[in-house]
């Protein structure tokens, strides 16, 4: 049963007779089985287990064993592509991970790291920096299923910083997300989308899954939304349900990650240091007093912490230099950088690492500031 939150454009696996007739139909076929099987043979250690393994789909592939492929139609660029079974596409796409990301004891082998990594679903609420974030988990991580929400379309303005190409401007920003990952990483991943962005219709599907639909519950949300409400309804959402929530925010040329390990501790804030009680007191403030900036940012930097405000960052913000664009400054550099550390912690404490609620790091010094425990 795949009844999953679906999106127009997936892409569609495929027998051998539907090839024949989109190919008929003008469609491309692009061939990398070929290309993964030569990489597999390099890479694979001649007294490994994989390689015993590799040895059989090697010798079925040589007699002609039509089995070992599958074929994807991909609707957006009429093109099908021919890959190995999914064990063997996603092994030759992570032999360079080797055993980087790996348990804190070192006791796990690399099939059980796989397995941990395979059946991790991550939620992610908000598709600009969260779609950078999205990509890198699954090039990285290689997880089965993902879920993403976001209900704006894609601008020119953070084309740059978020990646998109020409065809994804104008166009649902989850939805393209999607394409994008089923296109460029892994068009086996099961991808749920949530283009109306999460509603209150929608919260419980999103965050506590939905087995009627095989709607997975997620093991992290990131959690990269642009509404404060609706971070504060999330987190209290994933509390709720014991998600853990990370945070990624990109200030100027620093990066800092929010934890929020409700998945151990349905007790703790919602915010790193600050308790409920104060952060409602600054929300209800600042909905008393719209279009006030100062309390406004008193509010948003009650959850962020002001670790972030220095140097260009802090200039822009407290209008302290003469600028000429509106709006959250931001840089693609930045960003990388976020979704890349981001990556690596949901690999690691997936694994059982620990790490501290809130970790800073200012890339201009370099400067790395950690705040709370070490959950």
């Amino acid at each position: 049963m795949n009844k999953y939150r679906s999106f127009t454009g997936k892409a569609e696996q495929v027998d051998i007779n539907k090839v024949e007739d989109h190919l008929n139909n003008g469609a491309t076929l692009i061939d990398i089985s070929t290309h993964s099987l030569f990489g597999l043979n390099e890479r694979l250690k001649p007294d490994s287990e994989l390689m015993s393994q590799f040895q059989i789909l090697w010798n079925s592939v040589n007699n002609e064993d039509s089995s070992p492929f599958c074929y994807f139609y991909f609707p957006e660029s009429n093109t099908v592509v021919k890959c190995l079974e999914e064990k063997w596409h996603k092994t030759a796409l992570l032999v360079s991970n080797s055993l980087l990301l790996r348990d804190p004891e070192g006791t796990l082998s690399w099939e059980q790291i796989r397995k941990k990594h395979e059946d991790l679903v991550v939620a992610i609420a908000g598709c600009s920096v969260g779609k950078v974030i999205a990509k890198q988990i699954v090039a990285t991580l290689r997880p089965n299923a993902i879920k993403i929400a976001d209900p704006k379309t894609a601008h020119v303005a953070n084309a740059p910083r978020a990646g998109w190409g020409h065809e994804d401007i104008g166009k649902n920003k989850a939805i393209q997300t999607a394409i994008q990952i089923q296109k460029d990483l892994d068009p086996f991943i099961k991808i749920s989308v949530y283009e109306d962005g999460i509603t209150s219709e929608n919260i419980d599907d999103f965050i506590s899954g939905n087995n009627t639909i095989n709607e997975p519950k997620p093991n992290i949300l990131i959690e990269e939304t642009d509404d404060l409400d609706a971070k504060i309804e999330i987190r209290k959402k994933c509390r709720e349900n014991g998600v853990c929530v990370i945070m990624v925010s990109d200030l100027g040329s620093s990066v800092q990650i929010d934890i929020r390990r409700f998945d151990l501790n349905r007790k703790l804030s919602l915010a790193v240091g600050i308790s409920d009680e104060l952060l409602f007191q600054k929300q209800k403030l600042a909905h008393e007093n719209p279009g006030n900036l100062d309390i406004f940012y008193d509010f948003a930097f009650a959850m962020l912490g002001r670790w972030g405000l220095r140097d260009e960052f802090d200039e822009i913000i407290n209008k302290k230099a003469k600028v000429q664009f509106g709006g959250v400054p931001q840089l693609p550099s930045t960003i990388a950088t976020s979704a890349g550390w981001v990556t690596d912690v949901i690999g690691r404490i997936t694994l059982g690492e620990k790490y501290y609620e809130r970790m800073f790091f200012d890339m201009k010094k370099p400067e790395l500031i950690s705040e709370g425990d070490k959950l």
